[in-house]
This record gives structure tokens, sequence and C-alpha cells, in this order.
């Protein structure tokens, strides 16, 4: 039950470390003019489809395992993947009418959201390295 609980505390712990860094970043375009929110319950539901956004990135992800080389193959389903986060974006772009991107907002969120996703994954590369090496000792 301990197990339990702690996961659901790391969960949601988690969740909210997102939710607060991602709105932030919204809300530090609005500082620039780049974006115009009108609420904050709007920023952060948002910020949730953005978070949405990881069911179909492990999906298409699961295509990594056929380029396991991390040759050219590797950089071209990197590719798919921030072409369809781009249009994911854009898409939702259009469906909040509370909020509203200039064109260079637009461009300067994917990329830096692209920046973080890319950093976030090649820290977890690292550690899984790390726990592998460690398990091998």
């Amino acid at each position: 039950m301990k197990n339990i609980i702690l996961t659901v505390a790391v969960i949601l712990f988690v969740i909210c470390l997102f939710l607060s860094v991602y709105t932030s970043l919204l809300y530090g375009l609005r500082v620039f003019s780049l974006v115009e929110i009108d609420s904050l319950i709007s920023a952060i539901l948002f910020t949730l489809c953005i978070m949405v956004w990881a069911i179909p990135f492990e999906v298409i992800g699961v295509f990594d395992r056929f380029f396991a080389d991390g040759g050219l193959g590797g950089m071209v389903l990197r590719l798919c993947q921030f072409v369809v986060f781009t249009f994911y974006l854009l898409w939702l772009d259009k469906k909040f009418v509370t909020i509203s991107f200039s064109s260079v907002g637009m461009v300067c969120y994917i990329i830096i959201v692209a920046v973080l996703v890319l950093g976030t994954m090649i820290g977890g590369e690292k550690v899984k390295e790390q726990d592998e090496k460690n398990k091998t000792i």
C-alpha cells in the first residue's frame, strides 16, 4: 500500500511540475507579446493538451526499435515526431480561442518545447545507460 501511495505521489508531482513549467513558458512568451492569454484556466488546459501529446509521441517512438543503430532512420523518426507535434500545436492553436499565438510566438514555443523534450530524452538515455552500467558491476 505504501508503494502505491508513493507512486501516485510521484506521478502527481511530475504532472504538477510539467504543468508549472509549460504554463510558465506560455506566460513568459506573453511578456514579450508573442502570445495572448485570456485566462489561467485556458493556459492550464492548453498545457494539459500538450501533455496528452506524450501518447502519440510514444506510439511513434515504438518504431525506434527498427532504427536501433541511431543512423539516418533514427533521425527521420525524430523529424517525423517533430513534424507531427508541430501540426498538433497548430491544431491546438486553432481550437483554443482564448490563447492566441503570433506567428513568431508559435515558432518560439515549438522550438523551446522541442529543445526541452530533446533534453529530457537525452537525459533519460544517460540515466538508462548509468543504470545498465550499475547492474553489470
